[in-house]
């Protein structure tokens, strides 16, 4: 996976707003905008970067239980929490979230060598 902190430029000094993790090389961070988009293969979200933070756009998720069953999960800016839908929605909007995100630009992190 990939790992990284964000920071903003806060009266001229870096000022940390949080961290964000995606699930690896299939899946590397990526911006458009103000939009910063994490992702892995069973979840996306649309993240906002602001001054004040990080905060879900949207997202969508598909959870497993122990048995292998599968629940889905939409989120949003509007409804502030986890909501359930069916399989026919999650495809939808995890289509929509993941069309978008290869659109936007993978963030690149340079190897620190000695």
């Amino acid at each position: 996976g990939t790992d990284a902190a964000v920071y903003v430029y806060k009266d001229g000094m870096p000022a940390e707003l949080g961290k964000v993790g995606s699930g690896g090389t299939d899946y590397p961070l990526a911006k458009h905008d103000s939009y910063l988009y994490t992702a892995s293969d069973h979840w996306i979200c649309k993240n906002i970067v602001t001054e004040e933070g990080i905060e879900i756009v949207e997202g969508a998720m598909i959870e497993y239980d122990s048995n292998g069953k599968e629940t889905f999960y939409y989120a949003s800016q509007e409804m502030k929490a986890n909501h359930e839908i069916s399989s026919t929605e999650i495809d939808e909007l995890m289509n929509h979230l993941y069309e978008e995100r290869e659109n936007a630009e993978v963030i690149y992190f340079d190897t620190i060598q000695k």
